[in-house]
């Protein structure tokens, strides 16, 4: 206790014994050192803040100087714990303690002190005279670095709680990325199976991967997948980020918890995982090949790189040496050529479409009508879409089956052209669908003579419809003689 005038009144019977003091008397006077040290720190209170009646802080007492036997006191009486925690100085032995001070009553408005220059009334002021500060009650306890306090203690019994939950939700999404991942492998066509012996190939060997393919076809996914499969620990940091958005300096920032261990330590590994990587900046660029020069071994880059929509089925997974993406440094671009998987398009698997869908309505089934609308829609949103869309079913159907009506409005309404194939044409956020072009080797005529005769008698009727029948103005229009206009009509 410590009264106005500043002096340590009172000192409680476990007080004295953790100070080595318990010899002293009530009313025994306590050794100057050791009273100057239990002192809270003035400043700390304020005239306009009264209801600001507590300080807690880190003391550090002497034990030395004063009794000679303070020593084999503080070996007989003092406990293991506050014994433990004990520095040694120069001058002697010192105990480290937290300190939490109460003020027990505010100071009356006329206080006296001795010194009453150093008192002052202003309301922007410090109050550094303990007679300012009225009666003090503080205590004492084991003082432990921040990293030794135990992570309950820090967030109580609802942090506890809501750390539990977090963790749950964690485990929840990760077993969310697990099955996507697996359901959008899945399939028996040569496009799946090629695709799934690939990622499966990336996941048993460490080193950079390029996954190519249309916005939305389940990169990211698939980049998770291979993470958790070739992690060198289950704690290796995985961090992914939006490259086209990350200059040098917002990289340093969000890529922190992923490059941050690296520098700290020579055991750990991790992984950063960039979206359309292929749009990020230069300098980003520059600062991304410095850390995979500093740390070859340890720092894995999945690059998310985006390409057409328009692919075949026999093409989606053909690999190009050559084809290196020029808007990427040397250093990046040898790094995404290591590993490079093409994503096809859930287009051109055709016969998976079904046990793909199935999968991720989980217990309705899908109706015929269902299955032949998710067949021959060409989903210009690859993955995503079919996310969202077999989420729309699960929440529209009442029963255990899938039914035409169930589907979103842009499958149910979509109809395929009796001939040709399908093009899905995308630009920024603008998606067109309609008949595919025929490939340049698929072109083939009859007779050219007879294509150049059908297209000049086009031309020569649409030239006398716009002269109305006049036929000099018509040979005017078509650049010809009005006698070569009168041979042509007397042939045709």
């Amino acid at each position: 206790m410590i009264d106005a005038d500043g002096q340590v009144a009172f000192l409680s019977a476990a007080m004295r014994q953790r100070l080595g003091r318990d010899n002293l008397g009530t009313g025994d006077p306590i050794p100057d050192a050791i009273a100057k040290a239990l002192q809270p720190a003035p400043h700390a209170w304020r005239i306009e803040n009264q209801d600001r009646g507590h300080q807690t802080c880190r003391l550090t007492i002497p034990l030395t100087g004063t009794d000679p036997g303070i020593h084999a006191d503080l070996a007989a009486h003092a406990d293991p714990a506050a014994h433990a925690e004990r520095a040694v100085h120069a001058e002697g032995v010192s105990i480290t303690a937290t300190a939490h001070f109460i003020r027990l009553a505010s100071p009356p408005t006329s206080a006296k002190t001795s010194d009453p220059a150093s008192v002052t009334t202003s309301s922007s002021k410090l109050v550094d005279t303990p007679a300012a500060n009225g009666l003090i009650l503080g205590c004492l306890g084991d003082f432990l670095p921040d990293a030794d306090v135990p992570w309950e203690v820090w967030f109580a019994s609802d942090g506890v709680r809501q750390a539990a939950q977090v963790a749950e939700q964690i485990k929840r999404v990760q077993a969310d990325q697990k099955s996507r991942s697996r359901m959008l492998l899945a399939g028996d066509s040569l496009t799946s199976r090629r695709l799934r012996d690939r990622v499966n190939f990336a996941g048993q060997m460490r080193c950079h991967v390029a996954l190519v393919g249309p916005r939305g076809s389940g990169a990211t996914d698939l980049a998770v997948c291979i993470h958790h499969q070739s992690r060198a620990n289950p704690d290796e940091p995985y961090v992914c980020l939006d490259a086209a958005l990350m200059d040098a300096e917002l990289l340093e920032v969000y890529a922190s918890p992923a490059i941050a261990p690296l520098s700290h330590t020579q055991d750990l590994s991790s992984t950063l995982c960039l979206e359309r990587l292929e749009e990020m900046p230069a300098d980003g660029q520059q600062r991304l090949a410095q850390w995979l020069e500093s740390w070859p071994d340890r720092l894995r880059l999945i690059g998310l790189i985006e390409s057409s929509s328009q692919h075949t089925p026999d093409d989606d997974l053909a690999i190009n040496p050559n084809a290196v993406d020029t808007k990427l440094l040397p250093a990046l671009a040898d790094a995404m050529c290591l590993m490079r998987i093409e994503l096809p398009t859930l287009a051109s698997r055709t016969t998976d479409l079904a046990m793909i869908a199935q999968s991720l309505v989980e217990t309705a089934r899908l109706s015929r009508d269902a299955i032949q609308l998710i067949e021959s829609y060409p989903w210009p949103g690859q993955w995503n879409e079919m996310l969202s869309a077999m989420q729309f079913a699960k929440q529209a159907v009442r029963g255990d089956r899938v039914m035409r009506e169930h589907l979103p409005l842009a499958i149910r309404s979509f109809h395929a052209p009796s001939k040709g194939s399908v093009a899905v044409i995308q630009s920024e956020n603008n998606i067109h669908i309609g008949p595919a072009p025929e490939p340049p080797q698929a072109f083939q005529i009859e007779s050219l003579d007879k294509a150049v005769q059908i297209y000049e008698s086009e031309l020569i009727a649409k030239a006398m419809i716009a002269a109305d029948g006049n036929k000099a103005e018509a040979a005017r229009r078509l650049g010809i003689s009005r006698a070569r206009l009168l041979r042509k009509l007397a042939d045709g």
